[in-house]
């Protein structure tokens, strides 16, 4: 019994010792490097910022099996961009530039799925809102790269990221809570005063009720 499980053990001990190696070969291609410090010798400093640059010179750098360098403040370790091979770097800068006009077209035609997708959505759950508002909740609470509802990871369902998008716009739009907070109200105070008027809207974009 003991053979057998010593036998039974050994592949997973391979693959542990494997994983193991693989962690030290990816740590020594990946090191911390201060902002004072500048670029090592032959390498060149990326910002953040540029997504795609970031992440190919990550990738080719990884693939000629060189070190990448995380660039850190010296007093906040604030991570600034990461330090590539200056071969690398002018490569990917090249196919950045290349690729401009048809990653660009990609995004827009993304983002226009996105909007038709939000409208279609909002629609379907709310058939009677008049079409003005929909496009100011389309543009403003599903609006890429906003952080608002509509563009929430944390929200459990399309449906209720529709429903809470609606609400704000209405309170905001068809109530009188930013009057309320001028006066300085609370927040949760004004919330909870016009909500009887959201509730009252949002039914009769719902349901055609008046």
């Amino acid at each position: 019994m003991s053979a057998t499980r010593s036998a039974a053990a050994r592949p997973q001990r391979a693959l542990d010792s494997k994983s193991r190696r693989r962690r030290g070969q990816d740590s020594q291609r990946r090191q911390v490097r201060l902002h004072t410090q500048g670029p090592p010798p032959g390498y060149s400093f990326v910002p953040k910022g540029n997504v795609y640059i970031t992440r190919n010179s990550r990738l080719h750098t990884h693939r000629s099996n060189q070190v990448v360098y995380t660039v850190q403040h010296s007093k906040t370790n604030r991570t600034l961009g990461i330090c590539v091979p200056s071969d690398v770097h002018t490569r990917v800068l090249g196919l950045a530039a290349e690729t401009a006009e048809a990653r660009e077209l990609a995004v827009a035609q993304k983002d226009t799925r996105d909007a038709r997708h939000a409208s279609d959505m909002l629609a379907r759950e709310f058939p009677h809102m008049p079409a003005l508002d929909m496009r100011a909740i389309v543009n403003h609470a599903f609006l890429k790269g906003s952080g608002r509802v509509g563009r929430s990871g944390t929200v459990s369902s399309e449906e209720k990221k529709a429903e809470l998008a609606v609400e704000a716009h209405i309170r905001h739009v068809h109530t009188g809570y930013e009057g309320l907070l001028e006066t300085g109200m609370q927040r949760e105070d004004a919330r909870e005063l016009v909500w009887d008027q959201v509730k009252k809207v949002k039914r009769a974009w719902k349901e055609g009720v008046p």
